[in-house]
């Protein structure tokens, strides 16, 4: 690529601290966000390396590259992070999604909208369903509002199909989750008598069927030369190997690890146990030798004095549980230590999640024990792993027959 090519491939931020000024982006969140894209240029320049900003593979790869070369407090990092993360959206789409930052459930049907998301609330689902569920309802809401429809006995199902015919379909996953959460409140309603008839039966759904990317998964050798960085001689140290040893021996996800308390260790029974966070589910995993050692080893000599019932601490006081964010930071520096290549490969608690699944994958383990190991529910969430057991699938390979020539020289013109 030459200069001038990738100099007016970069006028993409101008452009963009454009668009997010028109929004109405306060001054101080664009000089964050300028800061964030300089210094990401400055980098580009510094090693040499161009960036395609149609490719969002070329844009995710030099990000990734620079984020493993500076060290970034844990504000800077969440600022630089989520300014990257505006700067692929706005390579891939020329704009941004809009955000519903506040909800209003005034009104009749808001009311039986917050009594369904209060009733989901109390079966444990997660914080992120939640704000879905309040994005999509709200928007359905201010549509009937819109329509001046009020009440429950109102709402027919042609206010639906008209509510779904001028929703944005240029967003597929959008559109697909504005239409299933519309029709879970309809479908609320009707169970809950609120309404004679279940007016979602002919109302179609649309199709959003997204191809998920593989898996970053990393060898039995990568993951030890991990663990082996880290500096178990000092409290941080082993507060740190406890941490990535139960997301790379157990599979725990950085939420898990984050919120382990005492009353989950079973020592007599070698048992760990709890409630995952992002599914509200429990799981049962082993205490592991190793796992057990390295927590005995950071209460005794890395865990800071303190009656917090959480077993995993910051070091400097207040101390508190390790935010996600500051578990995925150890995580990445280590596999920066390591040396190991990460190109078009994750790094952060998540690959050691999927590593382990991959290896249980080769041992072939069946499908109904890594489902459980994972926290799945059920097997289905668990199939997205068969996409990386390649020993597998080189054995469903058929051979194919072998030709005769008269099928080449048909060929021949």
């Amino acid at each position: 690529m030459n200069k001038n090519i990738k100099i007016q491939g970069w006028k993409i931020t101008e452009q963009l601290s454009s668009y997010l000024e028109e929004r109405g982006s306060t001054s101080k969140t664009l000089k964050s966000h300028n800061k964030n894209w300089q210094r990401l240029y400055d980098y580009a320049q510094k090693e040499g390396l161009s960036v395609d900003f149609q490719s969002i593979n070329s844009v995710r790869k030099l990000i990734s590259q620079y984020l493993l070369s500076v060290t970034l407090s844990a504000t800077d990092l969440r600022s630089a992070l989520n300014s990257f993360k505006i700067l692929k959206e706005f390579a891939l789409n020329g704009k941004l999604k809009e955000r519903c930052q506040t909800f209003d459930f005034s009104g009749p049907i808001g009311a039986k909208m917050l009594d369904l998301i209060s009733e989901k609330e109390t079966q444990h689902v997660s914080q992120t369903t939640i704000r879905i569920y309040k994005t999509n309802l709200s928007r359905f809401l201010d549509y009937l509002n819109s329509q001046d429809v009020r009440h429950v006995y109102e709402l027919k199902k042609e206010h639906v199909i008209q509510y779904i015919n001028q929703l944005d379909s240029e967003y597929k996953s959008m559109l697909y989750q504005s239409v299933y959460y519309t029709k879970v409140f309809l479908k609320w309603l009707f169970h809950n008598k609120l309404m004679e008839t279940d007016i979602t039966i002919n109302i179609p759904s649309p199709k959003f069927v997204q191809q998920p990317q593989l898996p970053s998964v990393y060898s039995t050798e990568e993951i030890t030369k991990v663990l082996n960085t880290i500096d178990r001689g000092n409290p941080v140290g082993k507060r740190n190997y406890l941490c990535l040893l139960l997301a790379a021996r157990l599979a725990l996800r950085s939420s898990d690890i984050r919120n382990l308390k005492f009353s989950n260790i079973f020592w007599e029974e070698n048992i760990i146990r709890l409630i995952q966070v992002k599914t509200g589910h429990p799981v049962e995993l082993p205490l592991l030798p190793e796992i057990g050692n390295a927590i005995i080893d950071y209460l005794k000599y890395g865990r800071p004095e303190s009656d917090s019932p959480f077993i995993i601490l910051t070091s400097i006081p207040p101390y508190e549980p390790l935010k996600p964010l500051r578990i995925y930071r150890i995580t990445m520096k280590a596999f920066k230590r390591a040396g190991i290549s990460i190109l078009d490969r994750k790094h952060g608690p998540h690959a050691l999640r999927h590593s382990l699944s991959s290896r249980m994958l080769e041992s072939l383990t069946t499908m109904p024990v890594i489902s459980e190991v994972l926290g799945h529910t059920n097997s289905g969430s668990t199939m997205f792993y068969l996409r990386i057991d390649t020993t597998s699938l080189k054995l469903c390979a058929l051979d194919a027959p072998e030709l005769k020539n008269s099928f080449y020289e048909q060929f021949k013109w």
